[in-house]
């Protein structure tokens, strides 16, 4: 009786190569925003002129009288003087409209404009807002509080703002907050967290315009701990006004399972 034939396999090797995930070899947040704002200022000095602010076709104090938004504000006490020298820098340009010290913040999640009866997609009811809070208030405040470094110069085409170094958490937070939202994901630009500090009123020929601000374009300007993520109600009428706070959140709370978020991992990726 014939034997059965065997077939030999190969053994696997004594040592096996370990990825830990797609961070192994795609480059952390930290890297993609550094790079995406060396990016930015490169071509504004390529531009030929900077462009006045698009709000769109129809006038947003027709809309509704507040705007909400998720937003991590900068410690008034430490801006204002930080700020004085590169504002009076930018108010030389006639073109230039800037926001009050005061108001400036970083935008990690938009929510709509606050109305009694939402009929568009970019619309929010308060009591909407009430749900986004309580479904959003545990996986927000289990976010370790964390330092931002913020500077230096930079500007869109029809922006001037600053660079914001966060080792990645307001991407993250940004990213978990779409979970709770209504508003339509918007990937024609990847989310980079910055502090606008006006916008331009008109188009205007750059002439020395990067040139007269380059001084200021490697300056660290404010370095805070981020304790708190607020809901701010944006007066559409005047958006450099005081806002109005409906909520906070106090970060660092550790209210639920927060593995996932506290450390930097396979997730970290730049969309």
């Amino acid at each position: 009786m014939p034997r059965p034939i065997r077939t030999t396999l190969p053994r696997p090797p004594r040592r096996r190569l370990r990825l830990r995930g797609p961070a192994a070899w795609w480059p952390p947040v930290s890297a993609r925003q550094d790079e995406a704002f060396r990016n930015i200022w490169q071509a504004l000095r390529q531009h030929g002129q900077v462009q006045a602010v698009t709000l769109g076709s129809e006038k947003i104090q027709d809309r509704a009288d507040t705007f909400v938004v998720c937003a991590i504000r900068l410690p008034r006490d430490k801006t204002a003087s930080a700020l004085k020298p590169l504002r009076a820098a930018l108010s030389e340009f006639p073109f230039v409209r800037l926001a009050p010290a005061e108001s400036l913040a970083i935008t990690i999640q938009e929510l709509g404009f606050l109305v009694d009866e939402p009929q568009r997609i970019d619309e929010i009811s308060q009591e909407r807002i009430e749900e986004f809070v309580h479904h959003s208030s545990t996986p927000v405040c289990d976010f370790p509080r964390f330092e931002i470094r913020v500077g230096g110069f930079n500007s869109f085409l029809d922006t001037p703002f600053l660079d914001v170094h966060d080792d990645g958490w307001c991407f993250r937070m940004h990213h978990r907050l779409r979970d709770f939202t209504l508003l339509p994901v918007a990937d024609d630009y990847a989310y980079l967290p910055h502090v606008p500090l006006g916008y331009y009123t008109r188009d205007e020929t750059m002439r020395g315009f990067p040139a007269r601000m380059a001084r200021w374009r490697d300056r660290t300007f404010v370095m805070f701990h981020a304790e708190a993520l607020e809901l701010l109600a944006i007066a559409t009428a005047d958006p450099f006004s005081e806002p109005e706070i409906l909520h906070r959140f106090d970060l660092g709370h550790s209210l639920g399972p927060a593995e996932t978020i506290t450390q930097r991992g396979p997730s970290d990726v730049f969309v």
